[in-house]
């Protein structure tokens, strides 16, 4: 387990990634939407491994990998799944969609009092979905759809009542239920 850091020093960490990060990106709007697409969950995923619920961070992430992937793959050539290329797979923008959930996640998991940096993920997410309007990768319904897909996957099903939640107290019912058989036999015996 890594040792707990303040939120002042979650925060600080997280704007200087951010921060190098964008430094180091090709100056265009499309590439800093690729970036943070990526660092942005992976900022998540190092606060909720350093908080000891990565299990649930990971299952969070796993659907929305599912809740992006399927509709772009089963939608076909209807109109919303057209991208303004006219290729197919445009719906819902996985860029805004893997940003947003990072950006949540970090919200609701790593600085929740700090509202300067709230404030700097929100628009980092909302940025990235404008990159992929000004690539013309995506329409306008595509990337508002993957800022819902993004922000319902990172904040839906919170305090264990979710997929993670349920698994883990399934997990929990059957050791209690091994352990209780354990203690009868060795009574018995």
């Amino acid at each position: 387990m890594l040792p707990a850091l303040n939120e002042n020093k979650k925060s600080i960490i997280i704007v200087v990634v951010l921060a190098v990060s964008i430094m180091l990106t090709q100056k265009r709007a499309e590439k800093y939407g690729d970036m943070l697409q990526i660092m942005l969950p992976v900022l998540a995923g190092a606060c909720a491994l350093a908080n000891g619920n990565f299990g649930d961070f990971a299952t969070r992430l796993g659907a929305l990998q599912l809740a992006i992937h399927i509709p772009k793959n089963t939608l076909g050539d209807i109109p919303i799944n057209l991208r303004p290329s006219g290729n197919t797979g445009g719906f819902p923008s996985g860029h805004t969609a893997s940003a947003t959930f990072g950006a949540t996640s970090l919200i609701f998991n790593c600085v929740q009092g700090n509202v300067w940096v709230k404030s700097a993920l929100v628009l980092t997410a909302a940025f990235t979905g404008t990159s992929r309007l000004e690539a013309e990768k995506h329409n306008i319904w595509q990337v508002f759809a993957g800022w819902i897909i993004g922000f319902f996957m990172a904040s839906a099903w919170r305090k264990g009542s979710g997929p993670y939640g349920v698994l883990k107290q399934l997990a929990n019912r059957r050791k209690k239920h091994t352990n209780k058989n354990d203690k009868i036999e060795r009574s018995i015996s």
